[in-house]
């Protein structure tokens, strides 16, 4: 993450003219036929994943079946992992199945940013949004324009040279990183999924708080108020670990992957055997590239699309469900300009549901 990559949606909306007008009182969500109807604010719309042979085994497992577990085990020891944790990862792995593409993780303070734009839109732009998903960048912003993988390599990719990707930050904003299995990389600390959970950190650091402000902002709160509002949400939180997303295709062959992701070397470059992702149907794989997922207000950015994402950390139910309602409840009591909310709402609606 840099400080380029989370931007707001002010400047995208100046002259927007919805072509998609909604009520107030709840937007309309679209159905597996196409179709729309009204729904609450709070609905949980899920998507149904597509009916495939069920694998006999998980990436994960079948890396672990051919790389040495002690060795894994020894370098989770190393991050600190306890019994408590380990028994997470298996509870995690355990879900991989239908659908399944890969995972990221990341700190706290990130999932605080995650969560206050999800909040946001729920609450108060009146958007619903489905329980397994998360906003990894501030949706709405025009930067997030590509309407596919290909076509953001095309545009962007031959002009960086043959080094590292992801250490360019006109690179890096519009991706999202994943490893294929959970130990990907066990050797390779840099790249290796838990221990930014067990570390609650990032592989680049930004200062989130700033930059969630400018959405803030357009939706009329001033920076002390989010100053104020950001410190008693972070203390609502635990800092000892982190987060661990795990990311699910629910179109039918992995064609919202096909179309929004490529395959990459550590790094970020992408992978030449890997072009039209045969990796993602090869049950008999035990060694992974990873997986690039292109930021796009129209796919990844959007809680309608075919992507599913679940969120594991180290909280209780209880300890979840009281952090949650407290945030709400400190975002609701803010004044918002109701015109800027009612344009940046009408402006994500016709990128989402259009």
């Amino acid at each position: 993450m840099n400080e380029r990559i989370f931007l707001s949606p002010v400047a995208a909306i100046q002259d927007f003219q919805p072509k998609y007008k909604a009520d107030l009182a709840g937007p309309a969500i679209p159905q597996s036929n196409g179709s729309y109807r009204a729904s609450v604010r709070r609905m949980n719309y899920q998507l149904a994943l597509p009916v495939r042979a069920v694998k006999k085994t998980t990436p994960t497992q079948r890396f672990m079946q051919t790389h040495p577990v002690g060795q894994i085990n020894a370098v989770l020891r190393k991050y600190h992992a306890t019994d408590k944790d380990i028994a997470l990862f298996k509870e995690i792995i355990a879900q991989e199945g239908e659908g399944f593409l890969g995972y990221q993780a990341g700190s706290s303070t990130v999932r605080l940013f995650q969560d206050m734009i999800k909040v946001l839109v729920e609450e108060i732009l009146q958007i619903p949004v489905k329980d397994d998903f998360i906003f990894t960048r501030i949706p709405g912003d025009s930067t997030f324009h590509y309407e596919s993988a290909s076509s953001f390599l095309a545009e962007l990719g031959k002009r960086i040279p043959d080094v590292a990707w992801d250490t360019r930050p006109e690179i890096r904003q519009h991706l999202l990183s994943l490893n294929m299995n959970l130990y990907q990389s066990y050797d390779a600390p840099w790249d290796l999924t838990p221990r930014y959970y067990l570390e609650n950190t990032t592989w680049t650091h930004a200062n989130v708080r700033e930059i969630i402000k400018p959405l803030f902002a357009s939706l009329g709160v001033n920076e002390k108020t989010v100053d104020r509002i950001w410190k008693e949400a972070l203390d609502l939180l635990p800092h000892d670990r982190g987060y661990i997303l795990q990311f699910f295709d629910c179109s039918q062959e992995y064609a919202f992957t096909k179309q929004h992701t490529y395959m990459a070397y550590s790094g970020g470059k992408p992978h030449p055997f890997y072009r039209n992702h045969e990796i993602l149907f090869d049950e008999t794989a035990t060694n992974f590239p990873q997986i690039r997922l292109v930021m796009s207000n129209e796919s990844s950015l959007n809680p309608y699309s075919d992507l599913k994402i679940k969120r594991y950390d180290g909280m209780t139910d209880a300890e979840r469900i009281s952090y949650e309602s407290s945030l709400r409840s400190l975002l609701k009591e803010l004044t918002y300009d109701q015109r800027q909310v009612q344009k940046i709402r009408e402006h994500l609606l016709n990128l989402w549901v259009s």
